[in-house]
């Protein structure tokens, strides 16, 4: 409850502040990090062409006859949806929550029914999707956003039913 009165007091906060003017202008200040209108256009920019892949990969799954689940990811680029989504990932990131490049390939597994075997198909969609404007890295960096941000509303979901998720944890330096 308290987490999610701190979100909505950010995101309360950034609807107050937009500007329309300079794109390197911060349209959003709290305690532990800043968003300029730049930086949020290209989140919205980043999180359409995910969308946009993730629908080709599972109607593509779909025509496979593969069973799919939910993507998880706001089907938005609402800035409210977008700053939360950034909020939650940095603070998943402060609690030491990460997701690697395998659990990234594993989510993109689960997500289209495992119907893509071949290594390059995914890339080549990826490709085609978004006219070559997001590159492989970009879009693994953008799933790894979501992902922490996914972990960080399961983990307050899980609170709120009174059971345990495990979480990845970085390697304590020792």
């Amino acid at each position: 409850l308290m987490f999610a009165f701190t979100v909505g007091g950010i995101i309360t906060q950034f609807q107050s502040s937009r500007s329309s003017g300079d794109a390197g202008a911060t349209v959003l200040t709290w305690s532990r990090g800043k968003v300029t209108d730049k930086e949020l256009r290209g989140r919205r920019i980043a999180r359409n062409q995910l969308l946009a892949f993730i629908q080709a990969a599972q109607r593509l799954a779909r025509e496979r006859d593969r069973t799919l689940i939910n993507s998880g990811i706001p089907e938005t680029d609402a800035e409210e949806s977008l700053v939360q989504t950034m909020v939650l990932a940095q603070k998943a990131r402060e609690l030491g929550v990460v997701v690697s490049d395998t659990a990234v390939r594993d989510y993109l597994q689960r997500i289209t029914g495992d119907a893509f075997p071949n290594p390059n198909e995914l890339p080549s969609l990826l490709r085609k999707t978004t006219g070559g404007n997001m590159t492989v890295n970009q879009m693994f960096a953008t799933l790894q956003e979501e992902l922490l941000a996914q972990r960080m509303l399961d983990r307050k979901s899980t609170r709120l039913n009174s059971s345990h998720i495990p979480l990845s944890r970085m390697p304590s330096s020792a």
